[in-house]
């Protein structure tokens, strides 16, 4: 079967094919998709799938709500099948990545592909993330699963810290020196001047302004002596 371009091959059990054709009628596709066709749990996920990815928007609206709603059991027993392909546990995933009973099954499975994976370190929480979080062979399989666990913001700082993840240090502003005050003080050729904290505004205007009155009021002698 072909989605979005990328084919998709499946080996279709007989009882998963007679769903598929004509036997039945809508009918009975209808009633499958809804899950009320008696089938082995394997088979059934498959119809499911198989439906999701087909064109026919009422079995596929159907399909996905079965699986959003089947018993752990079924899917786990479709999940104890080595060989089963990485588009339905991904799906399955997708669907059901907050149950951890499930999601045991699913990250420990064989065949589950990375971007499965990934999706579980960006999206997952509480057990299911810690379950993930302690899995050093997926661990290693992909460095790119280890930063998105650590950006994950339900994970826990420890957990971030076992991972590798250090906290950033804040910045701190550099503190000035007496030698650092001296050399600002050459630079303007100017000595640092210390600020007298209990003279007001004011009071520094006034004596701005008596300076200036003294000055108009004294001879040419007397100014070259202020200046």
């Amino acid at each position: 079967m072909d989605q979005d371009n990328d084919k998709i091959r499946l080996k279709i059990p007989a009882e998963v094919a007679r769903i598929m054709s004509k036997w039945g009628g809508h009918q009975m596709r209808l009633a499958a998709a809804r899950g009320a066709v008696p089938m082995s749990g394997p088979n059934l996920v498959m119809v499911l799938f198989v439906f999701y990815h087909g064109e026919n928007q009422e079995l596929k609206d159907e399909a996905l709500n079965t699986l959003r709603t089947l018993p752990a059991n079924i899917l786990l027993a479709a999940l104890a099948q080595p060989g089963l392909h990485p588009a339905i546990i991904d799906l399955i995933v997708k669907l059901r990545y907050r149950d951890p009973i499930i999601m045991q099954d699913a990250i420990t499975h064989p065949m589950i592909g990375l971007k499965t994976l990934l999706f579980l370190a960006k999206q997952s929480r509480g057990d299911v993330l810690d379950m993930l979080s302690h899995h050093d062979e997926i661990l290693r399989k992909a460095d790119v699963i280890r930063i998105a666990i650590i950006n994950n913001p339900h994970t826990e700082k420890t957990t971030k810290i076992r991972l590798g993840w250090s906290e950033p240090e804040a910045d701190k502003e550099p503190e000035t020196t007496e030698s650092d005050r001296q050399a600002t003080a050459e630079d303007t050729g100017d000595e640092p001047e210390e600020e007298d904290p209990e003279r007001t505004d004011e009071e520094l205007e006034d004596e701005s302004l008596s300076k200036y009155q003294m000055l108009q009021e004294m001879g040419v002698s007397e100014k070259s002596r202020w200046l």
